[in-house]
């Protein structure tokens, strides 16, 4: 079993069950090949995706030197990384945690996922027992290169708030990339657990509608629908924005709405449905990462 309910629920909806089922179950494999073993450690960042304390979901970076991930086998890997002090999931990657991993490298445009349940967590290693791997196509990613940054020695103070001020309104308007974080249990289901998933487009590709809600498209991609199936079964959502000139992060959790086919829809050129969130709490960290694009 590769999807849980809600996958299926919209693969039906959309009518591409049949197509989905042809290839799906090729693509979706219980272990990592080795060439997603090989990226995942020639990579500077992860994206991670997971629950806090209140079950609320959040996506966040998880950063070192290449190398930082290993996998000591192709159901394993074992991260030289943990969150920053301030983030969201600061302490959300305990042992028996689900976590969705995305190892994506910018500059080639390549991107896979692992998800999978943390097994330990000690000594600034996360050890992940891996149950879902597979890749994603190049679409959409917007290209940059990285390199390393040494932040100054202020350390950097979490703010925390309900509702997008100046500053982050204009960092989410001029954003072309940022990230989500999705769930649906794996007790409800064996194809269940976290999802870190990736989006771009132009600027603007996030609309503020208000102090406490956004609106993003979801655009053609590879018809398996985990966020979308993630989100109808549990609507809690989480997003990464990233200032990757300066090294931040915005770390936001709310509850989406999926618009299937209403006008608004159409007036977005190549949106094949919209997501609003409204928006519950707020992270920003400023000036804390040890790269920069």
């Amino acid at each position: 079993m590769v999807f849980h309910p809600g996958e299926l629920w919209v693969q039906e909806r959309l009518g591409q069950r049949e197509t989905v089922d042809t290839w799906a179950p090729r693509a979706i494999r219980s272990h990592m090949p080795d060439q997603h073993r090989e990226m995942f450690r020639q990579l500077p960042f992860l994206v991670a995706a997971g629950r806090d304390d209140r079950q609320k979901h959040w996506a966040t970076l998880l950063t070192g030197s290449p190398g930082f991930a290993q996998s000591p086998s192709s159901t394993t890997l074992r991260i030289a990384s943990r969150p920053l002090s301030g983030d969201a999931l600061e302490r959300g990657f305990r042992a028996d945690a689900e976590i969705g991993l995305l190892g994506i490298d910018l500059y080639s445009k390549r991107r896979n996922r692992a998800n999978g349940t943390v097994t330990g967590n000690a000594d600034g290693i996360i050890d992940v027992a891996v149950h879902q791997s597979y890749g994603n196509c190049p679409q959409y990613i917007t290209r940059r290169s990285w390199r390393p940054f040494t932040p100054g020695p202020k350390e950097a103070v979490a703010k925390h708030a309900h509702a997008l001020d100046n500053a982050t309104t204009a960092w989410i308007r001029r954003a072309d990339t940022f990230f989500v974080a999705s769930g649906y249990p794996r007790a409800h289901s064996p194809a269940g657990g976290m999802d870190a998933s990736h989006r771009s487009g132009a600027p603007g590709l996030v609309e503020v509608l208000g102090k406490r809600e956004l609106l993003f498209p979801d655009y053609a991609g590879n018809n398996f629908f985990n966020t979308l199936g993630n989100l109808v079964m549990n609507p809690d959502v989480g997003l990464l924005f990233i200032d990757f000139e300066r090294g931040g992060l915005l770390q936001l959790n709310g509850r989406a709405r999926i618009d299937w086919d209403s006008p608004e829809v159409a007036k977005r050129t190549g949106a094949r449905r919209l997501v609003r969130v409204d928006i519950e709490d707020i992270v920003v960290l400023e000036n804390i990462l040890p790269i920069r694009w």
